[in-house]
């Protein structure tokens, strides 16, 4: 039809989306004042093993010993969610003691 940008029933933005600015307007432009959504879910990342460092603490200096690594997954996890959580936690880093997990 004349003037329409979508045909009558035509799916504008399909279940799951994550809305962007571009698709406010979509919908704005359709007359839709709002829309039912699903929030965002909470992740929370927790690194654990005793030879586990967070990265900037030099292994001479740490109190956990020699055989060590830098924690390289929980910055690069807490990076990956950010932009689909609503809240991102980082819960740093605990030992191999399953007490304090």
């Amino acid at each position: 039809q004349i003037g329409s940008d979508m045909a009558l029933g035509e799916v504008v933005l399909g279940k799951g989306k994550l809305l962007e600015s571009a698709d406010i307007g979509i919908l704005a432009s359709l007359g839709f004042q709002s829309v039912a959504v699903v929030s965002k879910p909470l992740a929370a990342f927790m690194s654990t093993g005793d030879e586990v460092v967070d990265v900037g603490t030099g292994r001479e200096a740490s109190r956990k010993g020699r055989h060590q690594i830098y924690d390289a997954n929980r910055p690069v996890l807490l990076s990956c969610a950010q932009p689909y959580c609503s809240e991102v936690m980082d819960l740093g880093i605990t030992g191999d003691d399953q007490a304090r997990l």
